[in-house]
């Protein structure tokens, strides 16, 4: 497995530190409403509510930003869609900056961003690269390793029961994410680098 970059290692840690903050505090709490309004305002968005909105994109963006990406790199955005779409054309065309990956082939390493289906969905890759706009949920890998049941990475993520927290995803000996039926894997976004 690579050494994680120092961009990587910092969006982990931003990711990390967050979800050491916050979570044990609900979206609806004052004080991380007030968070959920800076991470969309610092990326450039106006915000609209802590608990009506789904916030999971605007979390992950401002990690990102906040480890040192510019809009060059990242698109930032308040729909996970829209910047994994992005990444996938960087990745096709070979420009630089944060790149989408098919899962299938791809295995997430610290500071990836991962994107699976909300909401029932059941869009892949191949849907991605040609959309912009459907229902989904980014998640930063904040390690990666191996337990008694094998190899998983550590992701936190926002929006996630209504605070930040932190989930398993299950890998396969190969590193690759495991596919599971409920909320299929789309993309795995690695930072540049």
């Amino acid at each position: 497995m690579p050494e994680p970059t120092a961009l990587a290692r910092r969006i982990a840690a931003v990711a990390q530190a967050q979800h050491d903050r916050f979570r044990f505090v609900n979206e609806a709490d004052p004080e991380l409403c007030a968070q959920i309004r800076k991470w969309t305002q610092e990326i450039g968005f106006p915000f609209q509510s802590c608990t009506a909105v789904p916030w999971a994109p605007q979390f992950v963006s401002w990690c990102v930003k906040k480890a040192g990406a510019t809009r060059a790199d990242f698109e930032f955005s308040m729909a996970t869609s829209v910047f994994t779409h992005s990444a996938i054309r960087k990745a096709e065309s070979g420009a630089t900056g944060f790149r989408g990956f098919d899962p299938a082939a791809h295995a997430p390493h610290v500071g990836d961003i991962i994107v699976h289906n909300r909401g029932g969905g059941s869009h892949d890759f191949a849907f991605a690269r040609t959309h912009r706009n459907y229902k989904s949920h980014p998640v930063i890998v904040v390690e990666v390793g191996q337990d008694a049941d094998g190899a998983y990475a550590f992701c936190v993520g926002g929006n996630e029961g209504d605070s930040v927290r932190q989930t398993t995803v299950r890998l396969g000996p190969d590193g690759l994410l495991l596919p599971r039926e409920e909320s299929p894997f789309i993309c795995v976004i690695h930072p540049p680098g």
